[in-house]
């Protein structure tokens, strides 16, 4: 259905966030993991993000994907944007889930 999609980037508020015993199931909860099996690679929030995170966010993954970075140095330098904000308490929301045998950093222009 996604065709040849590589990475799929949700900022859906808790869009990589697990089902956890006892929690109410919602439309939302494990979608990232889920398109996991229809992506090599899916980047989701874990909790709610705010509108700044994410831009911050986007704005490093984006570029540095651009300039022909790794997948994974990309989305390193991304919450290092976000950990260098005055707000240090976002860093570790965007997830980043792999589905591949590749052991080494995944490019996605050039290959």
């Amino acid at each position: 259905m996604l065709g040849g999609v590589k990475l799929i980037v949700l900022f859906a508020c808790q869009s990589a966030m697990g089902r956890t015993a006892g929690a109410a199931e919602g439309p939302i909860t494990g979608v990232a993991h889920a398109l996991s099996a229809v992506s090599e690679a899916v980047i989701g929030m874990q909790f709610t993000v705010g509108v700044d995170t994410a831009y911050h966010f986007s704005g490093k993954l984006y570029a540095g994907l651009a300039r022909g970075h790794s997948l994974q140095r990309a989305v390193a330098s991304g919450r290092a944007e976000l950990l260098s904000r005055d707000d240090t308490s976002t860093w570790y929301i965007p997830t980043l889930y792999l589905r591949t045998e590749q052991t080494d950093e995944i490019r996605l222009i050039g290959d």
